[in-house]
């Protein structure tokens, strides 16, 4: 998306940057629109419950994962040096930020239902 906004910003892009933010849009709009037009599909839809919970609780891991991942590249660009991959990968996946986090969570979970 970015991209598309700089280049109807830049004005060289011609009818590109047009054609992908309505393709953009239509991609957002288009299940709101067809349940506009199906409204009987709402009831097969899944109802909120503990599993929305824990599928949040999984997404917000990746969001933070990928959030260390672009600070990483920007310490690496800015050569701070204080997110070195040896920092979080030298003892294994389930030492590091990113792996020892979600498997606490895992094993908190495991507890509840065991």
């Amino acid at each position: 998306m970015g991209t598309l906004l700089a280049a109807s910003v830049a004005g060289g892009g011609g009818a590109r940057p047009l054609i992908g933010m309505a393709a953009f849009a239509t991609g957002l709009a288009l299940p709101f629109f067809l349940l506009a037009l199906f409204p009987s599909y709402l009831k097969r839809l899944p109802r909120s419950g503990g599993w929305l919970a824990r599928v949040k609780v999984i997404i917000g891991f990746v969001v933070l994962a990928a959030s260390l991942k672009y600070v990483s590249s920007v310490d690496q660009v800015l050569q701070w040096g204080f997110l070195t991959r040896e920092r979080f990968w030298r003892r294994g996946s389930c030492c590091s930020p990113c792996g020892a986090v979600p498997a606490r969570f895992r094993a908190a979970r495991w507890r509840e239902a065991g």
